[in-house]
């Protein structure tokens, strides 16, 4: 997945949330910190409590409902590429919830 430093190669998952996010490589690199951080044990996934942490989230009915439809492994860990789909993908609906309201 490449080093602590290295922003690895964008996969399926990076080059939708780059499009629907508008983002670059420069924002990528800056997910890529973040999520190096919360990956301590450096195994290439974080805990999915490790996210709702990192968002400053409690875990939702909500937020479950996104991993499953990002169809993500079900087995508590998101990869890279599921770590930055399901940001984009929350910040979508919360653009759409407060201007709603």
């Amino acid at each position: 997945m490449g080093g602590a430093e290295s922003v690895p190669a964008p996969d399926l998952r990076v080059r939708r949330a780059m499009a629907i996010g508008k983002m670059d490589m420069k924002d990528v690199g800056q997910f890529w910190k973040k999520f190096r951080k919360l990956d301590k044990e450096m195994r290439g996934n974080v805990e999915i409590e490790v996210f709702y942490e990192a968002i400053e989230e409690k875990r939702s009915i909500f937020g479950d409902g996104i991993f499953e439809l990002l169809e993500i492994n079900h087995v508590g860990t998101i990869n890279f590429g599921e770590f930055i789909q399901s940001i984009v993908v929350m910040s979508l609906f919360e653009r759409q919830v407060r201007t709603l309201a």
